[in-house]
């Protein structure tokens, strides 16, 4: 058993009397009673353990149920620096622990707090900014650019971009206690630390941290808001002459703080012309008049050159002015420090489509990572057109960066094309050759050491690759997976999980029999398979292409009371995505309705996802006529309000079929044209 204190923001006040908001600092006294057997820890070391006399040992002993008296102990803690109640801690465990103490140097929210909870950002946005600079200056072996854009700006991007995204700094105090959850997001957290990537980035890591320092050393154990902060990087930028910016700090970064979502760049290169707008999910005519003054770091031909800024809507730049030649060419956003989007011209994706086919390592890993983004996104929301992407895929037969190989396999979700039908053909024929060489330099790293394959997949994050090969159908990838797989079984008491990856369990078992099947199922009965590995273990026993496994998993499933329901539901849904087990998820989707969705027999089923389960089958239908079906069956067994909801769905699920449907065509014509035949 633990007890263990959690209570930023506004729960100090359940725990003890307190003025409870970040601005009111104190020194906090803190003593724990608690078992013998347990310890306690707090906030300051501990500096003194005694028997604790002055306590009512009937009502203690009741509260833990224990008839005789015991000696209860209390735990007394040094006196903390000055600092706000939510930052009180408290432990009582059974663990061992370490104990570090390590003055001047409290990740910001401890040693500087925000004065209240619309700057949170200060707090958070900084402590992931760090997380990932200090395990880089740890571990350098992988660029820090590459690990942020691809793990932090790009993920963020994409969450930033909608009507309901929120700023990073608000400026009318929120002071109902839901409008402050609502503050703990990944806007706060994942945009924060990318404004501050930027910020870095174009004043130099030099300056910044030297305004850090004169901003945490004047608001020690006090609080500020993030006009402190600008103050301190404006007093720096004044008391030197190599970095010169084109307005007050504060005036260019209130434009990134103050305002919902990210501006996206339209670039003319013939013209050398820039403007901005505000990135919406859907390209419509521009109802805000949001600017933001943006850093331009761009790279010419090979050359960084010296940073740019747009602060208007829009803006000349001659020396961005470019010939006819394809042999000339400019890539804005150099290393992705910049928190923003960017479209080319359709002529100029093209070109740079021909560069990267050429020779892709002209071009910088994390911007080859934010063309594929940016294209990809461009398209999908009416930017630019829809082949713009693909185009930017010819040349991945020389790519061998596995974090862009991850980035497009992501974007194309060749997973969501295991319904099509027609010209199937043309998507092996396109993708093999040019994922082959990526997958045969990982592929021999692993036939040399069975041994470690778990931790080559993790190591060299390689699983969309496997994945990838296999859906495509390649018999290397087969004979990958079901040789490891093997090796596995053999190995019944090796450390590493059975399921070395989902792929390789996936694939063993499609292509296999009944006794791979039964070996998995096996496994995940027996004590000590942990939770993540059981979820592996669900999702590979659907895999299996034979109808009379299928319909024993999910009646098995359905039939163990002590199965997660959400694992029921995935598996149901991942048996449906499956040409052999589409319909035997449907029917058992409808054999099985009213104890899915019985209140009483199934309570969490219902309470936690009503509807959900059909919604995931939806995905996975691809006509009129099966609409149609689903519908009929829904009208004659839901009573008029679930019917509504149910019909809801359906609708919205017809409407992605349609958007496939257009997209698929697409996708077909493009392949026609640009496969080799």
């Amino acid at each position: 058993s633990l007890i263990a204190s959690q209570l930023q923001p506004l729960d100090a006040r359940k725990v003890y009397p307190c003025f409870d908001e970040p601005a009111m600092k104190a020194t906090f006294n803190i003593s724990i009673v608690h078992h013998p057997s347990y310890i306690a820890l707090s906030n300051m070391p501990a500096i003194d353990v005694s028997e604790y006399k002055d306590v009512n040992e009937t009502t203690l002993s009741a509260l833990i149920n224990e008839t005789a008296p015991i000696n209860w102990t209390v735990t007394t803690f040094g006196t903390t620096p000055k600092m706000s109640t939510y930052l009180t801690a408290f432990v009582v465990c059974k663990f061992g622990h370490v104990t570090t103490t390590e003055r001047g140097n409290e990740w910001f929210g401890n040693l500087v707090t925000m004065k209240w909870w619309n700057d949170l950002w200060l707090n958070e946005g900084f402590a992931s900014y760090f997380e990932y600079l200090g395990a880089h200056y740890i571990d350098s072996t992988v660029s820090l650019d590459q690990i942020f854009g691809s793990s932090v700006l790009l993920p963020m991007l994409e969450q930033d971009s909608s009507v309901e995204s929120q700023s990073l700094s608000d400026t009318h105090e929120k002071r109902e206690a839901a409008d402050i959850i609502d503050l703990f997001s990944s806007v706060t957290y994942e945009k924060g630390a990318s404004i501050i990537w930027m910020l870095s980035s174009f004043l130099t890591e030099t300056l910044f941290i030297k305004a850090l320092h004169s901003y945490l050393n004047e608001f020690s154990f006090s609080n500020a808001i993030q006009d402190d902060l600008w103050n301190h990087i404006q007093k720096v930028i004044d008391g030197q002459n190599d970095i010169h910016l084109p307005a007050r700090v504060k005036a260019i970064m209130d434009t990134w703080t103050c305002q919902i979502g990210f501006p996206v760049l339209t670039v003319n290169f013939s013209t050398g012309n820039i403007s901005q707008e505000q990135f919406w999910p859907e390209k419509v005519k521009n109802n805000t008049n949001n600017t933001w003054m943006i850093p331009i770091s761009w790279i010419r031909n090979g050359t960084v050159q010296p940073l740019v800024w747009l602060n208007e809507r829009s803006k000349i730049f001659p020396e961005m002015k470019m010939s006819d030649s394809e042999y000339d060419w400019i890539i804005l956003n150099v290393n992705m420090t910049g928190y923003y989007r960017i479209n080319y011209s359709q002529m100029y994706w093209r070109r740079l489509a021909k560069v990267l086919e050429n020779d892709p390592k002209v071009i910088p890993v994390v911007n080859r990572l934010q063309l594929m983004s940016d294209a990809f996104h461009m398209s999908w929301f009416g930017y630019t057109e829809y082949d713009t992407p693909l185009y930017l895929t010819k040349y991945l037969e020389k790519e061998d960066d596995v974090l862009v190989w991850n980035m497009v396999l992501h974007k194309l979700n060749i997973l969501g094309w295991t319904l099509i039908q027609n010209d199937y053909e043309l998507y092996p024929k396109y993708f093999i050759p040019r994922i082959l060489p990526i997958f045969h330099h990982y592929a021999s790293l692993l036939l040399q050491d069975f041994d470690r394959t778990a931790d080559h997949i993790v190591k060299y994050n390689i699983e969309k690759i496997l994945e990838a090969a296999c859906w495509f159908g390649h018999r290397d990838c087969f004979n990958l997976v079901s040789d490891i797989f093997n090796w596995r079984m053999n190995h019944p008491d090796h450390e590493s999980p059975v399921c070395l990856s989902r792929t390789i369990c996936c694939y063993a078992v499609q292509r296999g029999s009944d006794k791979e099947w039964d070996f998995l199922w096996e496994l995940r009965m027996q004590n000590g398979t942990e939770l993540g590995e059981v979820y592996d273990i669900y999702f590979a026993l659907s895999c299996t292409h034979e109808p009379w496994l299928l319909q024993r998993l999910l009646q098995l499933l359905l039939n163990d009371s002590k199965i997660d329901p959400y694992y029921v539901r995935d598996v149901i849904q991942n048996v449906a995505k499956k040409e052999v087990g589409h319909r035997i998820a449907w029917k058992f989707i409808t054999d099985n309705w009213a104890h899915l969705y019985d209140r009483k027999a199934h309570k969490t089923f219902c309470c936690r996802y009503e509807f959900k389960v059909l919604r995931d089958f939806m995905e996975s239908v691809s006509t009129d006529v099966e609409i149609q079906m689903i519908q009929g069956f829904l009208n004659n067994t839901l009573g008029p309000e679930q019917r509504i909801r149910a019909t809801d769905i359906v609708l919205e699920a017809k409407s992605t079929i349609e958007k496939r449907k257009k997209s698929v065509t697409k996708m077909i014509k493009w392949l026609k044209k640009n496969t080799d035949n």
